[in-house]
């Protein structure tokens, strides 16, 4: 019963993920999908239509943070092009959980504060962990998981390049949750403590497709920030 609720609720916030990344034109985007050749792909566009201005798609992108993606569903002129670009927006001590892409490799590139971050590519394969600080950049390779947290009480940009217009994004403690509480009571002993209430914890777990996240206890404490989003 707890793993079909389970599921069921996976399916409403993918549903509910999936309005965040509404295509900006559909028709637009059809019509280039199917032009038959590169001058009538060119005559679809509009001269706004070769601008992408990521300072006005969130009122407040870093409380606690934000994935901005300029991809083929927003930023239709990408289509036919294997690229996405994404705007990573990180507040005080924000983090993006651990997940992966299933179709992409990602380029990421640090403009300000200090980020750690965490990947594993497969089993069998070493961890690896980086500080990304203004103009430094590591890789994460496509299907891999990885995470970032800002470790200061500034906020933190970050641009993303991926080799995909369509890259996907897979969230791991969403998708573990969902799989539900029988499976997941073998696999990870501590969801069957009686301590812990099943339920609770799918609350407490961001919507899919939310991008950043509180972060770390201490570093929200080093920053004198009190409760959830607190700034």
């Amino acid at each position: 019963m707890l793993a079909t609720v389970a599921l069921a609720l996976a399916a409403t916030l993918l549903t509910g993920a999936a309005l965040g990344e509404r295509p900006k034109d559909p028709e637009l985007s059809r019509n280039l999908r199917s032009a038959l050749t590169q001058v009538d792909f060119w005559n679809e566009l509009s001269d706004a239509d070769w601008v992408f201005d990521f300072s006005k798609v969130m009122a407040d992108p870093y409380h606690p943070g934000s994935v901005l993606n300029a991809n083929a569903a927003t930023f239709p002129i990408i289509t036919g092009s294997g690229m996405t670009v994404a705007q990573l927006n990180l507040g005080p001590c924000a983090m993006l959980a651990p997940h992966s892409h299933p179709r992409a490799t990602n380029l990421v590139v640090s403009v300000s504060g200090s980020t750690k971050t965490f990947m594993r590519a497969e089993n069998g394969a070493d961890d690896r962990v980086t500080t990304l600080t203004p103009g430094k950049m590591t890789v994460f390779p496509q299907g891999s998981m990885h995470a970032m947290v800002n470790q200061g009480c500034s906020d933190n940009l970050l641009y993303s390049f991926l080799n995909h217009e369509d890259s996907g994004t897979l969230n791991f403690a969403q998708s573990l949750w969902a799989t539900g509480e029988d499976m997941m009571g073998r696999i990870m002993p501590m969801c069957k403590d009686e301590k812990n209430d099943w339920n609770e914890t799918g609350r407490a777990i961001p919507d899919w497709g939310t991008g950043s996240q509180d972060g770390l206890a201490a570093c929200r404490l080093a920053c004198g920030m009190f409760g959830k989003g607190g700034r």
